[in-house]
């Protein structure tokens, strides 16, 4: 039925105002390790905050069973149980079961310690003390996430000493324990770091089934940074193979998954790559598209160098097609990008690219003039081979006006530059 208007009074009343849910508890700045995370949710569960812990869990970020793990570490059963509850499922399904069997037979100290002694070294690239740290404590079937973590490195190290079958070995075996336990996150992981080893013996079809394998777990957790990983180690394998038209969608399906995760700066190497790829399949167009992108996401980061050099890519695609505008253009964005500060041999290579690209356009006093300023920049930096480069384009500059006695006066400069370039 219509609503009453009542006398002839102008719109109907409003209805009630609908009660909005409660928004989520705000968090403060939220730390990226397991152990601040760790800090946090004991200090939320001592203040009886259970929707901001539930909050913090349901994040996914860090790896929960490593925040859980550190909470055994610390005996806060309670507080591991109550983060498990909250964070992301599935890939925390058998994480309640492990704090209980933590917390029935608690990871023991020294393997404890082994494990961070292991970490430190890791993270320094001394393989040997890892491999003294952490050798002895690996076992052929790892139940805790400590003894995992500790193969993990052990396997890694080996990769690092030249051992790259037994490294992969291992890695694929603690895999296999990490999903049997239900640690699916780090059975992606583990699988994609035994396809390094792989890799390291040319064996790219056993590099491209273990990628296969972390992509289907990354795709069952909904893990977007582990399913990126997957995808660029399958078109890594397959660029390997010189098969670019089938490394193609794999590259793009990690463009797509690395927009959900940050930083940024990641997204914008795997455009970087796919630009080189779309160049190989004669797709300029798409490929400039690409490295442009990447290009902004570099410069909003800060990283000059690489948004300059996205620049310096992109020119060089429009010079192929013989858009030599859009080159130009490219080249000079370049330039401003690193300003008169940034890296010298940068620098000097974006005016050289300015003068090929006004020659081509025939603004020919504007080209001898930035081919002067890469001269000099070059020189400046005793860069012989790239004197000689600069020289070669201007003899080829005026050869193109059928000026051969500068071309030859140029040719010649070039030719002793390239001499003293090898100590010839």
């Amino acid at each position: 039925t219509a609503a009453a208007c009542g006398d002839g009074a102008g719109a109907p009343s409003a209805p009630p105002p609908v009660k909005q849910p409660d928004p989520p508890p705000a968090l403060p700045t939220l730390p990226d390790d397991h152990v601040a995370t760790a800090d946090m949710v004991v200090a939320t569960m001592a203040g009886g905050q259970r929707a901001t812990l539930l909050a913090l869990a349901k994040r996914g970020a860090p790896d929960p069973w490593l925040v859980a793990d550190e909470l055994c570490r610390r005996k806060a059963y309670d507080a591991a149980t109550a983060f498990a509850e909250g964070a992301p499922r599935p890939a925390v399904e058998g994480l309640p079961a492990y704090i209980q069997s933590r917390e029935a037979a608690p990871t023991p100290d020294d393997l404890r310690a082994a494990l961070e002694t292991a970490n430190a070294a890791l993270k320094s690239g001394d393989a040997a003390a890892v491999l003294a740290a952490a050798g002895p404590h690996v076992t052929a079937s790892p139940q805790t996430v400590v003894e995992i973590r500790l193969a993990n490195a052990v396997g890694l190290a080996l990769l690092g000493t030249q051992k790259p079958a037994e490294g992969s070995k291992l890695l694929r075996s603690t895999a296999s324990a990490a999903e049997e336990m239900g640690w699916l996150a780090r059975c992606a992981s583990l699988f994609l770091d035994a396809g390094k080893g792989a890799v390291a013996q040319r064996d790219m079809a056993t590099a491209q089934s273990l990628a296969e394998q972390a992509l289907a777990i990354a795709a069952q957790i909904d893990h977007p940074s582990l399913a990126a990983g997957a995808n660029r180690s399958i078109a890594y394998c397959r660029e390997a193979v010189a098969d670019y038209r089938g490394a193609l969608p794999y590259r793009e399906a990690a463009v797509a998954l690395l927009r959900r995760v940050t930083p940024r700066t990641r997204l914008a190497q795997e455009l970087y790559q796919c630009f080189f790829l779309h160049d190989r399949l004669g797709q300029a167009e798409e490929g400039i598209k690409c490295v442009r992108e990447a290009g902004d996401i570099w410069l909003a980061a800060g990283d000059t160098r690489k948004a300059a050099d996205a620049s310096r890519q992109a020119g060089v695609a429009y010079a192929r097609l013989l858009r030599y505008e859009n080159a130009l253009t490219e080249f000079e964005r370049a330039r401003e990008t690193l300003g008169p500060d940034g890296h010298p041999g940068d620098v000097a290579d974006a005016w050289m690219n300015i003068g090929m690209a006004q020659g081509q356009l025939a603004r020919v006093s504007e080209s001898v003039a930035s081919y002067a300023e890469a001269r000099r920049r070059f020189e400046q930096l005793g860069d012989h081979r790239n004197v000689g480069r600069v020289l070669e384009n201007l003899g080829s500059l005026y050869s193109q006006r059928a000026d051969y006695v500068e071309a030859l006066r140029y040719f010649a400069d070039a030719l002793d530059a390239y001499a003293e370039a090898n100590n010839l």
